[in-house]
């Protein structure tokens, strides 16, 4: 095991890069500081009247949050191990979203508020897009009727996008897809995490390289994809970063109905 002494600038930006808590004992005329990460041990030797602002520094924003147990041990000596899957405090809520392509006003979002199923407030982070063969987005006329523009819908709809964006951190551990019926025809699947910024800065990542065809999966089955381990997504209102855009492309006016499960952890 190594062991270095350090200043305090060192020592504290050292267990704050690295997540550790700092450990000390007051010695009356100093604080004898330490960090450990491994097998390296840093450590520094605060005397009190020496610099005011490392003493105020270490005193204000460190000490009543230091010393804690870097390792539990059992009576014999032997260290526990615990997993760890989120931060402290957050928990798991997975989030469930339910919609038919070509099919206007399909998507369903809301709270469990209320006694009918469409009492609950929606929760207003995910909406329902409709596109024609040329990719041009179909939208509904200020005078136009949903029976109408349903009928628009029917004729002309090849591909609907699902847009989800919750305004929250949260650990992304994976997906679950569940088809209502098997599409008549090829049904290509896409899931794009970050589509607003372009694939060459890093965005538009697809969770489903060259799409799922639903056309071969059976009615009513049900479909796990786990990122076998969270990733963390930050909410960001400029750029959308964890925004998600659920593609499908599918044959004129089908209505596919598939339930989406966002498998998460947030705070």
């Amino acid at each position: 095991m190594a062991s270095y002494k350090v200043s305090w600038p060192i020592i504290k930006n050292f267990c704050d890069e690295r997540y550790k808590a700092l450990n000390w004992i007051d010695y009356g005329d100093h604080y004898l500081i330490i960090c450990c990460d491994g097998d390296i041990t840093v450590q520094h030797k605060m005397v009190k009247n020496g610099s005011v602002s490392d003493v105020t520094d270490f005193e204000t924003n460190y000490k009543n949050i230091s010393n804690v147990v870097v390792n539990q041990t059992d009576k014999d000596g032997a260290t526990y191990t615990r997993p760890k899957t989120t931060d402290q405090g957050w928990r798991y809520e997975p989030r469930c979203l339910d919609f038919y392509t070509s099919k206007h006003l399909s998507l369903y979002n809301r709270k469990h508020h209320g006694g009918g199923i469409l009492d609950g407030t929606d929760y207003g982070d995910a909406s329902l897009k409709f596109y024609d063969s040329s990719d041009v987005q179909l939208v509904q006329g200020g005078a136009e009727s949903d029976v109408d523009f349903q009928t628009r819908l029917t004729a002309n709809c090849t591909k609907t996008i699902m847009e989800w964006q919750a305004a929250y951190d949260m650990d992304l551990i994976g997906g679950i897809l569940q088809l209502k019926d098997t599409p008549m025809g090829d049904t290509y699947f896409w899931c794009i995490v970050a589509p607003d910024i372009p694939e060459e800065l890093g965005g538009s990542i697809p969770f489903f390289a060259s799409g799922l065809n639903l056309h071969f999966y059976q009615s009513g089955t049900i479909h796990y994809y786990d990122g076998r381990g969270a990733k963390r997504f930050f909410y960001d209102p400029v750029y959308n970063s964890n925004k998600f855009h659920f593609v499908l492309k599918h044959q004129a006016g089908e209505q596919v109905g598939m339930q989406i499960i966002i498998d998460q952890f947030k705070e």
